[in-house]
């Protein structure tokens, strides 16, 4: 597979930190206002980055994303088969539904976040944290600091799972110290990196209003249902959504080689449906996830802290895995409306999160009533999740790459 041009933007954008003495030159050469001294709390992701730029070429970067997605598919799997629904796990296999993970390979941006989600689900997978020794948790909590600053350092995005990685960082330091005092330690942290991360990312280019413009277009503005209606707008979204996933004769910049769909004597057509079906099932099913997890969190919070309900009543670990999933599953559907461009690569990551997310809720639900309906989208999972790896084993293998040509 070729290089992806955002994969060079990458390594000049965040990749330069020893070779440019701590300056942030930015993409954009006409941009003089947005260059930039690195701020001291991304000190250690900015040459860590830097370094890795210096001795690893664009294609053995690709290592890294592909480590960093199957190690959060196998932890999120780990916490699956000790719930009370085990084939929940199956999953999380959606997150390869088609060509998806041509997508979740490329060195971009969204592998650090990968890498802040993985410290997170080990969090999530340490499930008494009073019990764990206490070298665990230490280390726990540095990992989960340390790839939220990786992650607000990569892109302004990394903001968005910076809740839920202090929120278990809060908890693992909680067991350590006095509630008062674990809150003035973590409020503050987190208050200034949220701050130093949008100050750093906030880009100018005074004089070109032209590329100022490009940037706004790319995210969400309420005038886009000034000529359609919403259900007309959520109709496009998601098609365009699913789009990528599918097998095309023909890909956005031909990052990918196109498959006609005679191919495998006209099964593609098929497998597209079943891809279809799947992905439209799993954006339905992270909206509720993220409605109903926010009314439980919020409903068990007004009854603890509001109404001094006994707490001998509330389910401590019902109430944690609300806001832990309220947590995972807000991002997404942020994510997914605020995204205007829907570039495939983002798409990707939007899918691979929410299978995760999916997972995690379902994994702790017993659901007698929709037994039957979620052993066939579990049965259709595994499917879809199967016939795409092998397409594309036996197709891409084969299929002429043209790697030393960098796409435009």
């Amino acid at each position: 597979m070729p290089i992806y041009p955002d994969e060079i933007a990458f390594r000049m954008q965040l990749g330069r930190y020893i070779q440019d003495h701590a300056v942030v030159e930015g993409l954009y050469s006409l941009c003089d206002s947005n260059v930039r001294m690195t701020p001291v709390i991304f000190i250690i992701p900015a040459w860590l980055l830097s370094w890795v730029d210096m001795h690893y070429s664009p294609v053995e970067m690709r290592w890294f994303p592909f480590a960093a997605v199957l190690t959060a598919i196998l932890l999120t799997v780990r916490y699956a088969v000790q719930g009370f629904a085990p084939y929940a796990a199956v999953i999380v296999t959606s997150s390869l539904a088609g060509v998806a993970g041509s997508g979740l390979i490329l060195a971009r941006y969204e592998y650090i976040q990968t890498i802040n989600l993985i410290c997170c689900l080990g969090a999530i997978n340490l499930r008494h944290p009073p019990g764990a020794q206490t070298s665990v948790r230490h280390g726990l909590f540095a990992l989960l600091l340390l790839s939220g600053l990786f992650s607000i350092y990569a892109h302004i995005q990394g903001l968005l799972f910076l809740p839920l990685t202090f929120y278990l960082a809060y908890r693992i330091v909680n067991t350590g110290c006095r509630k008062p005092l674990a809150e003035l330690l973590m409020l503050p942290l987190f208050g200034i990196m949220v701050l130093v991360a949008t100050r750093f990312h906030h880009a100018t280019c005074t004089g070109f209003p032209e590329i100022e413009r490009f940037w706004a277009d790319m995210t969400f503005a309420r005038s886009d249902f000034d000529s359609i209606a919403v259900t007309e707008w959520i109709k496009g979204k998601v098609g365009k959504y699913i789009r990528p996933f599918l097998y095309n004769e023909k890909y956005d910049v031909d990052y990918l080689p196109g498959i006609g769909m005679d191919y495998l004597q006209g099964t593609l057509p098929i497998l597209n449906f079943g891809i279809t079906v799947v992905l439209s099932i799993s954006l339905m099913l992270t909206a509720y996830v993220g409605v109903s997890s926010t009314l439980v969190a919020i409903r068990v919070g007004v009854k603890k802290y509001l109404l001094r309900v006994d707490a001998n009543t509330i389910s401590k670990h019902a109430y944690e895995h609300a806001l832990i999933i309220m947590l995972f599953a807000l991002p997404v559907v942020f994510l997914f409306v605020y995204d205007r461009a829907q570039n495939f690569y983002r798409s990707f990551f939007i899918n691979f999160v929410a299978a995760i997310l999916s997972t995690l809720w379902l994994s702790r639900k017993t659901l007698p009533y929709a037994r039957i309906p979620v052993i066939l989208y579990l049965i259709l999972c595994g499917t879809v999740a199967f016939s795409s790896l092998a397409v594309n084993s036996w197709w891409f293998k084969g299929a002429p790459q043209k790697t030393e040509k960098i796409v435009r």
